[in-house]
């Protein structure tokens, strides 16, 4: 695998690094849900309605404040929800080569 650096990425980067924690925190969430949309939009494509993986820890990022377990639980339920599509989206690729 070949690792390569990005000027403009590495200013994104930088500006992020500044913001306080709880809005990195929103930041990453909302980075998560837009993956898994951009997946699930892919493999409905393929007239698959896909099942996305929910687990209640998600919801606890909907409080007001929320502990650090809260939100690495809630991490970890949102990427095992995005392995879980790409594995589905790699079954219909293969079915379809």
């Amino acid at each position: 695998m070949e690792l390569n650096t990005d000027k403009e990425f590495d200013m994104y980067v930088e500006s992020y690094k500044k913001l306080p924690l709880i809005e990195k925190k929103k930041i990453i969430e909302k980075e998560f849900k837009e993956i898994i949309s951009t997946f699930y939009g892919l493999i409905n494509c393929h007239n698959v309605n896909p099942k996305v993986l929910f687990n209640r820890e998600i919801l606890d990022l909907n409080k007001e404040e929320f502990t650090e377990d809260d939100f690495a639980e809630a991490v970890f339920v949102y990427i095992n929800a995005i392995k879980e599509l790409i594995g589905n989206y790699v079954d219909i690729v293969e079915r379809n080569e």
